[in-house]
């Protein structure tokens, strides 16, 4: 807990992607789109949408912007998103 950072909702930019993002996505090899929460590792939840800034997606996405099209290596294979919006 010595190394603990709390980080307030007002310190959470809305212009590139980082911890604490609200990002909606489209998958274009799967044709979906999709809203994630980044989030740290103990508070990953992927079946609602929490997932963390060390998984693959998570990890890709990190000091990305609108408009980036990212690709990411997954276990199932690479997948190429585009990045819509980032909220908090």
């Amino acid at each position: 807990l010595r190394t603990v950072i709390i980080i307030s909702d007002d310190q959470i930019k809305t212009d590139v992607v980082n911890v604490g993002s609200v990002v909606t996505v489209y998958n274009e090899t799967r044709k979906i789109e999709t809203v994630y929460a980044i989030v740290g590792a103990t508070e990953a939840d992927p079946l609602n949408g929490k997932i963390s800034d060390h998984s693959p997606i998570g990890a890709a996405l990190i000091g990305h912007r609108v408009n980036d099209n990212v690709t990411v290596e997954t276990p199932g294979g690479t997948m190429q998103i585009a990045i819509l919006g980032i909220s908090k």
